[in-house]
Formats: C-alpha cells, sequence, structure tokens
C-alpha cells in the first residue's frame, strides 16, 4: 500500500483548490473575454435551445400525420377486404334475372316439377 500521498496524486495532474486568503487575479482584459465568451455560449444555448423546441414540435406533428394515415390505411385496408370477400356475382339472383326477361327455357313449359332456384331442387 501507498503511504505517500504525494505519488498517488501528483500536484501537476490535481492542483490544489484556491485558498480564500488568495483572491483570483485577472486583468482586465482577461475579464472582459471572459465575460465575452459566456455572453457567446449563452446566445448559442439560448440558438440551441429554440432549435430543440422547433424540433420538439415538429416531432410532435410528424407524429400526428403518422398516426392520421396509419388509421386510414387501417380503414382501407379493412374496405379493401370487405369487397373483396363480398360476393361480387350471385349466381342465384342472376338466374333469376335471366329466366324473367326470357321466360322459361325452352322445352320445359310443361315441366312443373323444376323450382327457379337451382340449388333448391329436390330430386
Amino acid at each position: 500500500m501507498i503511504r505517500d500521498l504525494s505519488k498517488m496524486y501528483p500536484q501537476t495532474r490535481h492542483p490544489a483548490p484556491h485558498q480564500p486568503a488568495q483572491p483570483f487575479k485577472f486583468t482586465i482584459s482577461e475579464s472582459c473575454d471572459r465575460i465575452k465568451l459566456f455572453q457567446f455560449l449563452q446566445a448559442q444555448y439560448h440558438s440551441l435551445k429554440l432549435e430543440c423546441e422547433k424540433l420538439a414540435s415538429e416531432k410532435t406533428e410528424i407524429q400526428r400525420h403518422y398516426v392520421m394515415y396509419y388509421e386510414m390505411s387501417y380503414g382501407l385496408n379493412i374496405e379493401m377486404h370487405k369487397q373483396f370477400w363480398r360476393p361480387r356475382w350471385d349466381p342465384a339472383s342472376e338466374f333469376q334475372r335471366i329466366r324473367g326477361i326470357t321466360g322459361p327455357p325452352a322445352g320445359t313449359e310443361g315441366f312443373s316439377g323444376r323450382t327457379s332456384d337451382p340449388r333448391t331442387e329436390e330430386f
């Protein structure tokens, strides 16, 4: 174990803090430069903060649009599936329509055992 703390924490790496009896000594030009740097950093912070707020509001708007488009897409998809699975052509109703226009098929006038709907025929 190291007992000498100066070897563990050399002064060049961690300088000792200023004592209250030793005030900071800056020249006027150094103080002005530090004030200018602080004002520059403060202005930069303010502009970055405004940009961040603008980006956050744009993000919220884009998320709102995404949800709206998602809902529209989902609704359209549901409607497409409804139309796809809806019967496009009903043979029974088509048969009734054609039979009503043309009358019974030729040679079946005297045959009364045939119903109008071939699906409900009984043999």
